[in-house]
């Protein structure tokens, strides 16, 4: 392959996993509301201060910048908004192309929330972070950890096929397009592995 190919192939690969997280993140926003819900009448049942509740989520509500929501999670860190803002001010960052400081709100998530219901969802941030960051063989080992019949395994394959392009390993990265789409033919991640796969075999 030649060098424009491969930064033309490494560009458009930058795009998909552009598509891949906001695709990951597109379910956040209803498990959220549920989490804080519940959060919020189990705080009123345990009789937890009415106007602290207010003022967290009046806090949480009006943030728009990862920065604000880093400030939340540092001033509020028992509340139940705090592994949230993590995520999301690792989400914006991420957006923005600041992935060493993505990395590090989904990494103080797992420090401070590991046993929380979205911890899965910050440990696939690290793994996108590092991936964005061109640290590629620590993403492929943590897509590689993804077992057979966990809700993102799918994806993982996808992330592996991706990383394993990247590192020009084409005949591996085939395979496992190829695994996908057989494995997994009704998922969004199947079509994906499709065009990908074609695009590789047309540049080789």
């Amino acid at each position: 392959m030649s060098n424009k190919h491969i930064a033309e192939s490494h560009e458009q690969a930058s795009k998909e996993v552009q598509l891949d997280w906001e695709k990951h993140l597109r379910w956040l926003a209803p498990a959220t509301a549920v989490i804080l819900l519940a959060a919020t009448l189990f705080m009123w049942t345990q009789g937890k201060s009415d106007s602290l509740r207010v003022e967290v989520m009046q806090a949480y509500t009006l943030a728009s910048t990862a920065e604000e929501l880093q400030v939340l999670a540092e001033a509020y860190p028992g509340e139940p908004e705090a592994p949230l803002a993590l995520l999301q001010a690792g989400a914006m960052f991420y957006n923005e192309g600041e992935f060493e400081k993505a990395k590090a709100q989904y990494e103080l998530f797992q420090t401070n929330y590991s046993q929380h219901i979205l911890s899965d969802n910050a440990q696939w941030g690290i793994w996108m972070s590092e991936e964005a960051l061109d640290n590629l063989d620590s993403a492929l080992e943590g897509f590689r950890s993804v077992e057979p019949g966990e809700i993102l395994f799918p994806q993982a394959l996808l992330g592996q096929a991706r990383i394993l392009e990247k590192q020009q390993q084409n005949e591996a990265a085939l395979e496992l397009y190829a695994t996908l789409q057989a494995d997994f033919p009704q998922s969004s991640w199947a079509e994906q592995a499709r065009v990908f796969s074609e695009r590789l075999q047309l540049a080789e």
